[in-house]
């Protein structure tokens, strides 16, 4: 019967004892030098644990001789009785302690380790070696204060290390997302999980730390916004480490101008807007809407856009890049079809009007001038300074950039140029889409006997009968001038170099000056 008591109790014992998987962890000291022990209730930290001696030592020393002994307590001449350290900075469940040893010629002393007052196993060891040797103790997982007790027999006593092993549950592995961070386009499932076999995760996704309370992971969640969701596996009140994981999905900006204001270099932007294709040449795609003009750097996926184009829902981030302005295409996200629009012409500009912060415009300058003979072959760069007949004083330097300009253009002809204006070094210049000498004739649509139209110098002259109504146009439909004609030859100045339309009762020239 007491054979059977004895085996129900020791079974019931390794039913609490192993229920819960238990890691050992050890503490370990090795003395180099004497510690600060002198008195009795003195502590030295060693290794991290704070240490109390119980009595006043009488000697003290550290054996520096070949036997490198360590920290030395008593000796011959002047032994110590009896002496404990303790500690209570260990708050596990201790099952072993292991002390390296010995005493000095003639030693036989007794050393005993106890645990929140219950001896450990065996309850004393009876030590005469006179080498470092190896003890230990061992007990059934008590957690409390420990003491480790000296009884001497009049010699001097040596401790070269104390080595302590604790307790502590398993770690739970922390868990695991079945999608890498990155950004995403549309409603995504991500799943949680962890190498704990039996561990419960709970997470957050408002960016506070998850803990017991928080919402407690049963299927997979659907994310369809920027999310930071964090993570932690719980098993057997024994919690992992917080796993972090972010999903970005694009911003949404309503046109070019709002793209540009953000700046956003980290997250995609969607244009929810349209844009429209102005000009592409290899990674080059310019484009525009009413609220401005950018630069798609990369690739869009399609290789022979033309102008009038129109994408939708562009997506990318924000870079500037000697400063132009781009927008980077987002890796992985698919953009739709384009479909056919409007053209897009170009501003009409004058030389001097152009500033830094037309980059990406597109723009016309008719009737410059090169200063000097140039000329451009395909695939190559060739530069020219380009000035104003009007305004000498005026000059931009015109690139052949995409290397798809060819022809000869001799110094002071007259040429018009379209282009895209970028920077160099801070200075606007144009990148050349085309340049042609500039037409020596008149264009008329719908030419009409009641009126002949000429030019001299900057000055249009209109030769009409009195009354008919005599209107000037930008190529951008804006009306420059509004008037009643006289009988005879009528002169309009005072317009910039480029294209014009005059209209004479209601019948339309195109001029160019």
């Amino acid at each position: 019967m007491k054979k059977f008591l004895l085996s129900f109790f020791m079974m019931f014992v390794s039913v609490a004892m192993f229920a819960v998987e238990m890691d050992t962890v050890y503490y370990s000291h090795l003395f180099t030098k004497q510690p600060a022990f002198l008195s009795a209730g003195s502590t030295d930290t060693l290794s991290g644990v704070e240490w109390t001696v119980s009595d006043s030592l009488v000697y003290t020393g550290f054996d520096t001789k070949a036997s490198a002994r360590g920290w030395q307590i008593g000796k011959a001449k002047a032994p110590q009785p009896y002496f404990a350290l303790s500690t209570s900075d260990i708050t596990a469940p201790v099952n072993v302690v292991r002390l390296v040893t010995c005493g000095a010629s003639g030693a036989n002393f007794k050393v005993s380790v106890s645990v929140n007052g219950v001896t450990m196993i065996p309850d004393s060891i009876q030590v005469t070696a006179t080498s470092n040797d190896t003890i230990e103790f061992t007990g059934l997982q008590n957690t409390g204060a420990i003491v480790i007790s000296y009884t001497n027999s009049g010699k001097g006593m040596y401790i070269k290390q104390i080595e302590i092993g604790y307790v502590t549950p398993a770690s739970v592995e922390a868990p695991n997302f079945s999608l890498p961070e990155g950004t995403f386009f549309g409603p995504t499932k991500v799943e949680i999980s962890t190498l704990t076999e039996g561990a419960s995760i709970y997470y957050t996704l408002d960016g506070t730390e998850p803990t017991t309370a928080s919402t407690l992971y049963t299927d997979s969640i659907l994310v369809s916004a920027t999310t930071t969701i964090k993570a932690i596996a719980v098993k057997d009140d024994v919690l992992s480490e917080v796993s972090t994981i972010t999903y970005n999905f694009p911003i949404e900006v309503a046109d070019i101008a709002a793209f540009l204001a953000a700046k956003e270099e980290n997250i995609p932007s969607i244009i929810t807007g349209d844009v429209t294709v102005i000009y592409q040449n290899g990674g080059n795609t310019f484009v525009k809407d009413n609220s401005g003009y950018i630069l798609i750097y990369g690739n869009l996926g399609y290789h022979e856009l033309v102008n009038g184009d129109v994408l939708s829902r562009v997506c990318g981030v924000y870079a500037i890049y000697n400063g132009v302005h781009e927008l980077v295409p987002a890796n992985g996200y698919e953009l739709a079809e384009p479909t056919k629009g409007t053209e897009v012409a170009p501003e009409v500009r004058t030389i001097a009007s152009i500033t830094e912060a037309d980059v990406n415009v597109y723009v016309a300058l008719n009737g410059v001038s090169p200063v000097a003979d140039v000329t451009f072959t395909e695939g190559n760069q060739t530069n020219v300074t380009l000035t104003e007949n009007s305004n000498a004083d005026a000059t931009i330097v015109a690139r052949s950039t995409f290397k798809q300009i060819a022809g000869t253009f001799t110094a002071n002809s007259s040429v018009d140029v379209a282009g895209i204006v970028s920077l160099y070094k801070g200075a606007p210049q144009i990148s050349i889409i085309s340049i042609n000498n500039t037409p020596t004739h008149t264009a008329v649509e719908n030419a009409s006997v009641n009126a002949n139209i000429y030019t001299f110098g900057n000055d249009i002259l209109v030769e009409t009968e009195a009354g008919n109504a005599i209107e000037v146009y930008n190529v951008q439909g804006q009306l420059l001038l509004n008037t009643v004609a006289k009988d005879g030859i009528n002169t309009i100045s005072g317009l910039n170099a480029g294209v014009v339309i005059v209209r004479v009762n209601g019948v339309s020239y195109k001029v160019i000056l």
